[in-house]
């Protein structure tokens, strides 16, 4: 769970970016679905339902035949669009991100020593120093 944490953490910044790269983007695409779409099919018949309809799309919630329906040539390049831009494009973006600081948290956690072998270490030389460690040894070559 911590690395979950210092994952999140470390792209905090980058996503607090890509929010509002992604929201330039989104509402772009809200836009210019209320205005292609808005007087024929009613779920885009207002700004706030065109958002509220591409956030369902983007859950894929769609329907492609509305879409060609209501504008022949423009409602297949609008899906393909918002498809090829807000899927691939930017939820790429999204994992990249993320994979990118899970990577340096990764590689952190490797370089960095475990309090349990720090607790090994120091019981181990007390062991050592009392001579428990040695006891154990012979025990274990008299078997």
């Amino acid at each position: 769970m911590g690395m979950l944490g210092d994952t999140i953490r470390l792209a905090t910044k980058d996503l607090k970016y890509f929010s509002i790269t992604f929201m330039i983007y989104f509402f772009a695409f809200c836009q210019f679905a209320y205005l292609l779409f808005g007087r024929e099919l009613p779920s885009y018949g207002s700004f706030i339902g065109s958002i509220e309809s591409l956030f369902a799309f983007a859950l894929g919630d769609f329907t492609f035949d509305d879409m060609q329906s209501a504008q022949r040539f423009l409602g297949p390049v609008f899906f393909f669009m918002y498809v090829g831009i807000v899927y691939i494009g930017l939820l790429g973006m999204f994992l990249t991100i993320i994979y990118d600081a899970f990577a340096e948290v990764k590689r952190n956690s490797d370089e960095q020593s475990n309090d349990f072998e720090m607790v090994d270490f120091i019981t181990g030389r007390l062991k050592d120093m009392f001579g428990c460690a040695k006891k154990k040894e012979e025990e274990e070559e008299a078997q």
